[in-house]
């Protein structure tokens, strides 16, 4: 395990989960309530047509008087990790579809001048729905899967980034289905992207950017997040200039440099049985 048992951040296994679960009692609750909950550190974004005096006047009303007893500190988690290939089946009788997830950690955050060309080429390889390489090769060409696709999650606070694939199939076709990864991530580190994937990406990163903020929603979030991690919307800006100025070079490198077969944990889960 990353952290011992007695770590907030411990990870723990199905079984652990629903042991402790069982253990729960309502003073556990009351006292984390006691202990962490308050109105002492927080951010407040409102979008909309609001008066800004009588918001701050109601804010400060209801959060008068909470207090929790523990002040907060943000609690780090490294993605630097000697994560070493494997692979692990868990067989689930009658389960009608198999799940195929693969996925790495390496220390990155998202401030760093990896984070941009590394993002790109995991939206090629498997971000941009059918259009995407997994999406075109393992559905569209092979037909054997209902969905498939990739993930990168960065860290704003720590280096720690997770890279993540899943695919949905029929349990017959799961080791089709893990050929065929293999067999892109190896293609997209040795042979990088083209400059008509890289235009397409750049393009539907950036009007995807545009529509996010367009969302009442989704632009208080990004507010709220941006105040907690004292930045601006600056920085967004030169993110956005650094995917705009890629190069082809850019993209393959941070892929060479953080993508590898070899830091790659597979696990399969479905009906195997013979």
């Amino acid at each position: 395990p990353e952290y011992p048992a007695d770590d907030v951040r411990y990870v723990a296994s199905v079984e652990e989960q629903i042991e402790n679960w069982k253990k729960v009692q309502l003073a556990d609750v009351q006292k984390v309530y006691t202990d962490f909950l308050g109105g002492q550190h927080g951010e407040l974004a409102i979008v909309g047509d609001f008066d800004p005096a009588t918001a701050r006047t109601w804010i400060e009303s209801v959060t008068k008087g909470w207090k929790a007893s523990q002040s907060y500190a943000h609690i780090p988690r490294s993605g630097d990790l000697a994560v070493t290939a494997s692979r692990e089946a868990i067989n689930i009788p009658d389960k009608e579809n198999a799940t195929y997830l693969a996925g790495s950690v390496f220390a990155l955050k998202d401030s760093d001048p990896d984070y941009v060309p590394l993002m790109i080429g995991n939206y090629v390889l498997g971000s941009s729905g059918l259009s995407s390489r997994l999406g075109d090769r393992i559905r569209q060409q092979e037909g054997l899967s209902y969905g498939v696709g990739s993930f990168l999650t960065a860290s704003s606070e720590d280096p720690r980034t997770s890279f993540l694939m899943y695919a949905i199939t029929n349990p017959d076709n799961m080791a089709k289905v893990e050929t065929c990864m293999k067999e892109e991530v190896q293609r997209l580190i040795d042979d990088g992207i083209t400059a008509d994937e890289l235009a397409l990406a750049q393009k539907g990163y950036l009007e995807r950017q545009t529509v996010d903020r367009s969302d009442d929603g989704e632009l208080t979030r990004i507010l709220c997040r941006t105040l907690e991690l004292d930045r601006d919307m600056t920085f967004f800006r030169k993110q956005e200039t650094a995917v705009a100025n890629l190069t082809l070079a850019d993209v393959s490198a941070a892929l060479k440099k953080y993508i590898s077969l070899d830091r790659i944990v597979v696990v399969a889960a479905g009906d195997f049985a013979e």
